[in-house]
């Protein structure tokens, strides 16, 4: 799992499975509250596994996610079968 804190990417974790990585994502949504909101992305290969998750945020927390596919050229960077998840700490008006 990686992260971009200040525009640097970092290395937060490693995990053995997907869904160990899936279930450190979920926990990495909660851990901005219950009235976070947050966006999903997925390519087409990962659309079940992101729905899950999607389904799963929505029902035990209070926020907003949002779900999306990302376009080829965003998988290309991040490779295929990758769930991306965005938080918007602050909103803006």
């Amino acid at each position: 799992l990686v992260a971009v804190e200040n525009g640097q990417l970092k290395a937060v974790e490693k995990t053995r499975t997907r869904g160990q990585a899936l279930d450190r994502l979920h926990e990495f949504a909660a851990e901005f509250g219950q009235h976070a909101h947050g966006v999903l992305q997925h390519d087409h290969e990962s659309a079940e596994i992101a729905a899950r998750l999607h389904e799963r945020l929505m029902s035990e927390l209070a926020g907003q996610f949002d779900l999306f596919v990302y376009n080829s050229t965003l998988s290309a960077l991040v490779g295929t079968g990758a769930v991306v998840v965005a938080i918007l700490e602050t909103v803006l008006e």
